[in-house]
């Protein structure tokens, strides 16, 4: 599993932000629940080059419109006959995601 954090200060468009994750070929299934000031993103992805499949979660904190704590993890797995490892799949999508919402 990787996970990162940042802070955003921006107005985050969470439709642009679907379409920019769909746009780099990504299989994107989203669930989002906002509970007050809690948004959670659930974002999954197949790796056809190395049957990988990779997941993401991601939780928003907003303090205010245009101020944001992201925290998001990436995990990931492999379907290999003898190497049950994710060949770095995990770490690339977790890049993606973070390029999106970074805007």
């Amino acid at each position: 599993m990787v996970k990162r954090a940042f802070k955003h200060n921006k107005v985050i468009q969470f439709n642009n932000v679907i379409q920019n994750l769909e746009k780099l070929g990504m299989t994107v299934e989203v669930e989002m629940e906002q509970a007050g000031q809690l948004t959670s993103l659930l974002i999954e992805k197949y790796f056809m080059r190395n049957s990988n499949v990779s997941c993401c979660a991601v939780s928003i904190y907003s303090h205010s419109p245009i101020e944001h704590d992201i925290i998001v993890m990436s995990g990931g797995s492999a379907q290999g006959m003898l190497f049950k490892f994710s060949w770095g799949a995990d770490d690339e999508f977790l890049n993606d995601v973070c390029a999106v919402l970074q805007g």
